[in-house]
């Protein structure tokens, strides 16, 4: 686990700078660069251990792309109150993938479930890569994308109704739904859509709301 070279603490968890080039060959997107690109990257990543229940990334964070190294993340966000787990990260799978390609902070929380260590690429570095290896690029609009859409991301969690309670949970209680264009709803739907737009754009395809 490198705990020997630790050289800080951020948010409780251990941070160091030794990343091998060899590990970032294992994380996905990252295993088609080049030697001399993974061993340019890996003087840039850092490498983080995360206890159980420390968090990789909290909801609201800035954007910046995790792999994860060892170990196991939990995929949690708040909704209504209440925390939901949605899904899982394991060794080789990337996070962050969509604040990375829409510029925007973190939309859920990313937990360590058990003892894990992640490499974290900052924007300005991720970017250096991405136009170095337009592929890498393109491989996390496409992983953000899919992340986005359909039932079980963040469009379908936006798209469930909420738990009744309190007031509306009386049976005499009719509560009748109003959605004005800013609501959560709306904003994860032009989220989708324009992270669906640079999936396309970026794998040649013509996009589909072009604007003349």
């Amino acid at each position: 686990m490198h705990e020997e070279a630790f050289s800080a603490r951020a948010g409780g968890s251990s941070v160091a700078f030794m990343v091998t080039a060899d590990e970032i060959a294992g994380v996905s997107i990252f295993a088609a660069l080049g030697p001399a690109e993974r061993e340019r990257l890996s003087r840039v990543a850092a490498d983080i251990s995360l206890s159980p229940g420390e968090y990789a990334a909290n909801e609201g964070d800035e954007r910046a792309l995790f792999g994860l190294l060892e170990g196991r993340i939990e995929v949690v966000k708040l909704v209504d109150g209440i925390e939901r787990v949605l899904g899982e990260r394991h060794p080789g799978d990337v996070i962050g993938e969509v604040p990375i390609t829409l510029g925007t902070v973190f939309p859920v929380g990313f937990r360590a479930a058990e003892r894990s260590r992640v490499m974290r690429v900052g924007a300005e570095d991720y970017h250096d890569v991405a136009t170095a290896a337009p592929h890498v690029g393109q491989e996390v609009a496409k992983l953000a994308a899919h992340r986005i859409g359909g039932s079980s991301g963040l469009q379908g969690i936006a798209a469930e109704p909420p738990p009744l309670d309190g007031l509306v949970a009386l049976p005499q209680v009719w509560p009748t739904p109003h959605i004005a264009w800013l609501s959560a709803e709306s904003i994860v739907d032009l989220r989708t859509r324009a992270a669906e737009e640079a999936g396309r754009v970026l794998t040649g395809e013509r996009p589909r709301y072009s604007v003349t």
